[in-house]
């Protein structure tokens, strides 16, 4: 698999969430879709501005 490395950073987050914090895989999947809810429209804000106002 080619991941990039932003999406390898977030892996080796929720690998940390798992092995140092002892999070069981579902407590890391709840907390991502968390994570999902309250970043979007921040990202997308930031999509925005990056790219000179448009949508995709």
């Amino acid at each position: 698999m080619n991941f990039s490395l932003g999406e390898m950073m977030i892996i080796s987050g929720m690998t940390a969430m798992v092995e140092d914090e002892g999070k069981h895989p579902r407590e890391v999947m709840e907390a991502m879709e968390k994570i999902k809810r309250d970043t979007f429209h921040a990202l997308l804000e930031i999509h925005q501005e990056v790219n000179g106002g448009k949508k995709k």
